[in-house]
């Protein structure tokens, strides 16, 4: 009788291996590829809030220290003076800016846009003082997008 010595493997144990290593592959990407896309979603919205909270801040302080506060020719545009003194202009017309600086910055890489914004001032009288609302939107790709708004009232009215 003929003794048979089989070393190796058959071609079907090597076609069911290599069909579970893909398998194994194709899930070990997605879940990397998940995880990178939700580090940028996170990252986008970390960013997004840091520049709007930054610049609602800026202003809102700036707003309340100032002695006087009036509308000028643009609608989108507020002039401030400060307690030394110096005057300074809050603008809406191309993008948040105080005194031509854009106060949303970038905090990273990706491009934060901003849109919608706008300032509206309203008069003061002798029961309250002149104060200023204002908001806009920042985006950032299609990845995410936050609307930021305050309303501030003038802390030292000036009372000359």
């Amino acid at each position: 009788m003929m003794k048979t010595n089989k070393k190796g493997f058959t071609l079907i144990e090597i076609i069911v291996t290599m069909a579970v290593l893909a398998i194994t592959f194709t899930m070990a990407v997605s879940l990397f590829l998940n995880i990178y896309k939700t580090r940028v979603r996170t990252r986008a919205i970390s960013q997004i809030k840091q520049s709007g909270n930054y610049a609602i801040d800026f202003v809102a302080r700036n707003v309340r220290n100032a002695v006087s506060m009036t509308e000028t020719v643009s609608p989108q545009s507020i002039n401030l003076l400060d307690k030394n003194g110096d005057a300074h202009i809050i603008d809406c017309e191309n993008g948040l800016q105080y005194d031509n600086v854009d106060l949303t910055y970038d905090t990273g890489p990706g491009e934060i846009s901003i849109s919608a914004c706008y300032l509206d001032y309203m008069q003061g009288n002798s029961q309250r003082p002149p104060s200023l609302s204002f908001g806009f939107t920042l985006s950032m790709s299609s990845i995410y997008e936050e609307v930021f708004s305050a309303n501030v009232s003038l802390r030292n009215k000036n009372t000359d």
